[in-house]
């Protein structure tokens, strides 16, 4: 019999909520499924429904086969941030609730002690450990990798699978290896059960970062989503779990509207992550945060930079006059914040960049920057000129301080969003030539 994702989040928050269960002696024989530090919906989703689908294989004998051949006794997934911060993330706790999935069955950053482990890992919507996963675990320890990022070429030896390729959203490359992995039946078997709660965690964040399938929608994301909605069919038949207070009414409405399905589940995914009217200018900073560090010395940057230089990027759902307003004192008191949290990151350039519609439904993209650490007003004036004519970057006078290193622009190039923009700013820092197209 296929476990289904309430069982397996059961054995989940049990085990986890024993004394000493994170303490290293403790989790030799235990793989660890996590996102990014971004910590959005889809490294969020990603993660479980990868973690639920390994636990799954393992059961049938249908687990990849890795060159460690580890001896694995529990798939935990594991969230990139401390647990008090996904209360920055109403979208992700909506679509939680919604699969009827615990936060308690989940592990966090903070959840372990400052010590390297021995556990295993597998990583979703990145393909590098940076930060505290860094930290926990050994890169010999990295077992697979499913992302849709820029390839860092790591764990070439030890991962299996090791997938990095474009995709809208990176939960395609999880359903989709899975699918091929357990092969179709029983890959459809457990995404259909108890009313269909694990595909609605996996089409959640298909439909969120591809606009409902309308945008950067690649053959990946059409498969997956195509792959879910016949488990969503399929899964609605059973009514057996409302009964039990399980999983989504959702998943019985509109079930043969599939565009009506996507429209009513997409638009309240972006309703919950737009809303920003609770959180204060830090928070918004926290709210969807990556960061980037380049450790290698031998690595001489622009002029006086040196060459163990981290960039942390902050992305907002909303203008920065949606941001600004939060904060009593406006940009200034916004652009301290920047200072004040790449202060506590480590960080020696600090990036907002925005993603917003206005009244007419147009599409904007803003950005800021901001000196700290190590980087000058003069480095940062350096960076600005070798980018504004890629990203098509007008100044906006109201929070820019030139003199003080934090300019503030409008982005033309509103196809340009973080997975463009992070690696086209580690190259220039770092001093790497820019593509003349």
């Amino acid at each position: 019999m296929t476990l289904s994702l309430a069982s397996y989040t059961s054995k989940i928050k049990t085990a986890i909520s024993h004394s000493g269960f994170f303490s290293p002696s403790s989790l030799k024989n235990v793989l660890f499924v996590t996102g990014n530090e971004s910590a959005d919906l889809d490294s969020c989703s990603s993660a479980i429904l990868a973690a639920y689908l390994y636990t799954v294989a393992l059961k049938h004998d249908k687990a990849p086969q890795t060159p460690r051949q580890p001896k694995l006794e529990l798939v935990v997934p594991l969230i990139n941030i401390p647990r008090k911060d996904l209360e920055l993330r109403p979208d992700i706790s909506y679509l939680l609730h919604k699969a009827g999935v615990p936060t308690h069955a989940i592990a966090f950053v903070d959840d372990f002690s400052d010590e390297p482990t021995p556990a295993f890992v597998f990583l979703v919507d990145h393909n590098r450990l940076n930060g505290t996963t860094a930290t926990l675990f050994a890169e010999n320890n990295v077992i697979g990798v499913l992302d849709h990022h820029a390839d860092e070429s790591y764990y070439t030896n030890t991962a299996v699978p090791r997938t990095v390729r474009t995709t809208g959203s990176c939960m395609s490359l999880v359903v989709n290896f899975w699918r091929d992995q357990l092969g179709e039946e029983l890959a459809q078997t457990a995404l259909q059960k108890e009313g269909a709660v694990a595909a609605l965690l996996g089409l959640g964040p298909i439909l969120a970062d591809t606009s409902r399938l309308r945008q950067r929608v690649e053959e990946d994301d059409t498969r997956a989503a195509e792959f879910i909605w016949n488990a969503i069919e399929e899964g609605s038949k059973d009514s057996s779990h409302h009964h039990k207070g399980v999983g989504p009414e959702s998943v019985s409405k509109h079930v043969h509207d599939f565009d009506k399905f996507c429209k009513d589940l997409g638009s309240k995914l972006s309703e919950k992550k737009h809303d920003i009217s609770a959180l204060s200018g830090m928070d918004l900073l926290r709210k969807d945060y990556k960061e980037w560090a380049n450790e290698d010395e031998s690595i001489k940057s622009i002029d006086s930079l040196p060459g163990n230089f981290k960039i942390g990027i902050s992305t907002l759902p909303a203008s920065l006059e949606a941001a600004w307003a939060q904060c009593s004192k406006g940009a200034e008191e916004f652009i301290n914040d920047m200072r004040a949290w790449a202060k506590q990151r480590s960080v020696d350039l600090s990036v907002v960049m925005c993603s917003h519609k206005d009244a007419e439904k147009n599409h904007h993209r803003e950005l800021m920057l901001v000196a700290a650490g190590n980087m000058t007003p003069a480095l940062v004036d350096d960076v600005v000129s070798k980018i504004k004519d890629q990203l098509q970057l007008t100044v906006n006078p109201k929070g820019t301080e030139a003199e003080r290193g934090a300019y503030t622009f409008e982005q033309g190039d509103i196809t340009a969003n973080r997975k463009l923009i992070a690696p086209l700013l580690r190259n220039v820092v770092q001093g790497v030539p820019l593509s003349s197209t």
